[in-house]
C-alpha cells in the first residue's frame, strides 16, 4: 500500500531528503487500537487518519483532527487520548473521545528535546499501558501523569539535563546519555534506597539530609 495514493490530502507532500534520512515521505506511521488500522498522518497537518489495512483505504469515522499547531501525535490503546507535539516541540494530551469534539487535557509540557526540536531526539513519551497513564521523559526530569486525572502527577528529577535514548514500555527503565556517557535507569525508589543502604550502611544524619531535597522518609535504613 503506497501512502501516496490514498488521497488524505488534496496536494501529497513533496519527498524530503537530508544526510539523516535518505528519504522521507512526508507520512508518518503509528498503531492504532483497531486490529487491523493503522494510522497515517501528513507531515504538517494535525489529522489522525486511520487506514484499513484489508481494503487499503480510510475510514473517515476514526478520524480524529486535533488544534492546527499539532504535527505529530498517537493514540492510547483504549483510542480516548492522543499524546501530540506541537511544531514548536511541546507535549499536549488529547481528549479525543468519538462523537465528542477533541479537546486538550494536559499541557503543553516542554520544549521537548534539549537542542533539536526533531520528533523523538533526546526525549521518550509514551502510554504505560497502566489505564490513561503517560510518561514524559525529558530535560531533568521523567514525569507520569494519568489522562484521566491531570491533577494528580509522579516526576523523578535530576540535577542535570539528561539525553533519553530508549525507554521500556512503562516508562520505568530507560537508556539515557548524560555527558558523553551512557547507562540503563531503572526508575524504582525501593531499589535506589536497598542499594543506599547497602554502600553507606547506615541511616543518613541529620547533615547529609539537610543536603538532600525535601520529601525523605523519616527512616531510609532499618
Amino acid at each position: 500500500m503506497d501512502a501516496r495514493d490514498l488521497g488524505l490530502t488534496k496536494k501529497n507532500p513533496p519527498l524530503y531528503t537530508s544526510s539523516e534520512k535518505p528519504l522521507d515521505s512526508g507520512f508518518a506511521l503509528n498503531r492504532r487500537p483497531e486490529p487491523g488500522y493503522v494510522q497515517i498522518m501528513v507531515r504538517g497537518r494535525p489529522t489522525l487518519h486511520a487506514v484499513d489495512l484489508r481494503t487499503g483505504k480510510e475510514d473517515k469515522a476514526l478520524r480524529v483532527d486535533l488544534a492546527p499547531d499539532n504535527d505529530r501525535a498517537f493514540l492510547d490503546s483504549s483510542g480516548r487520548y492522543a499524546a501530540a507535539k506541537t511544531k514548536g516541540a511541546m507535549l499536549e494530551l488529547w481528549s479525543v473521545r468519538r462523537g465528542q469534539e477533541a479537546h486538550r487535557v494536559v499541557g503543553p509540557l516542554g520544549p521537548l528535546g534539549a537542542n533539536d526540536v526533531s520528533w523523538g531526539d533526546g526525549f521518550r513519551i509514551g502510554f504505560t499501558g497502566h489505564g490513561t497513564e503517560f510518561f514524559v521523559a525529558n530535560g531533568n526530569s521523567v514525569r507520569f501523569q494519568r489522562a484521566d486525572d491531570p491533577s494528580h502527577f509522579d516526576s523523578y528529577d535530576f540535577a542535570e539535563d539528561q539525553h533519553f535514548v530508549a525507554a521500556s514500555r512503562d516508562g520505568r527503565t530507560l537508556v539515557r546519555v548524560v555527558s558523553g556517557r551512557g547507562d540503563l535507569i531503572r526508575l524504582d525508589p525501593g531499589l535506589w534506597k536497598r542499594h543506599l543502604c547497602d554502600v553507606v550502611g547506615r541511616d543518613l544524619t541529620e547533615d547529609e539530609r539537610r543536603g538532600m531535597p525535601g520529601g525523605l522518609p523519616g527512616r531510609i535504613c532499618p
